[in-house]
């Protein structure tokens, strides 16, 4: 069962969540999400990593370009009726618009893509044209040869998938061949390709979604994405520490 809410500005941040992390000599069998038994606490094997990426809009206030406009035709209306009208949300100039984490404790991987939306479902001349933030994400786990999958929307509303077998197919060597100058960005090691998209030094450790390495920095200036460049950056990276067990509860948001 495939749990989806919302899409992606661009086919590097999509959403399928499958995770793969192999080191360098150490290829243990856990690829694409730990195949093998599952652990309980937090654990410092070989393999464990957690990254965390956030995405957002180098402009907030051209952020939303669709549900402004259908706010400000709102607005037009209840204003011609004498209506009241509340304003559309203001965005902080640190808004985040999508944040990421992916993890492994040597045995399981998972994947988290929260979302921030301006949600209007409420919006109508009796509410005053109301627009609210809101979030919406999703969770995968992958776990001996499973994965399992949790979504929820605007209403926080949880739904988990049942396990599904998931193979175990390595990263593509093919994949990796463009990413060859070394960079830092907030301590982050990292190697870039000519077009300024970076992932994580694959020396150091092989994270990827399937078998595409995880994008962790970017620039997305395709004009569909709501009228403004999104900037793809890391916000933490670490290995071979203890990784927190709660990150592969399902449950948790």
């Amino acid at each position: 069962m495939q749990l989806g809410f919302f899409s992606s500005p661009k086919a590097s941040l999509a959403f399928p969540l499958a995770l793969l992390l192999l080191l360098p000599g150490c290829n243990n069998g856990n690829a694409a999400g730990g195949r093998s038994s599952e652990g309980g606490a937090a654990s410092t094997k070989t393999g464990a990593y957690v990254l965390v990426t956030q995405v957002r809009p180098e402009v907030p206030e051209k952020f939303f370009v669709s549900e402004r406009h259908a706010h400000e035709v709102c607005a037009t209306v209840a204003r011609h009726q004498n209506r009241p009208v509340k304003p559309f949300p203001t965005l902080p100039a640190d808004f985040v618009y999508e944040r990421n984490t992916h993890a492994s404790d040597g045995v399981r991987t998972m994947s988290r893509k929260v979302i921030s939306v301006a949600d209007t479902r409420n919006m109508s001349i009796d509410t005053g044209c109301e627009v609210r933030l809101a979030t919406q994400g999703k969770h995968s786990v992958v776990s001996n040869g499973e994965e399992r999958e949790a979504g929820w929307n605007e209403d926080g509303k949880v739904e988990i998938s049942e396990p599904t077998p998931i193979g175990a197919e390595p990263v593509r060597a093919s994949l990796l061949a463009s990413y060859a100058t070394p960079k830092r960005v907030h301590g982050v090691p990292l190697k870039c390709d000519a077009q300024g998209d970076c992932i994580i030094d694959s020396l150091v450790a092989l994270v990827a979604e399937g078998v595409r390495p995880v994008v962790a920095v970017s620039r997305i200036d395709d004009v569909r994405t709501f009228g403004t460049v999104l900037v793809n950056e890391p916000v933490s990276f670490s290995t071979g520490k203890a990784t927190d067990p709660t990150l592969f509860s399902l449950e948790a948001k």
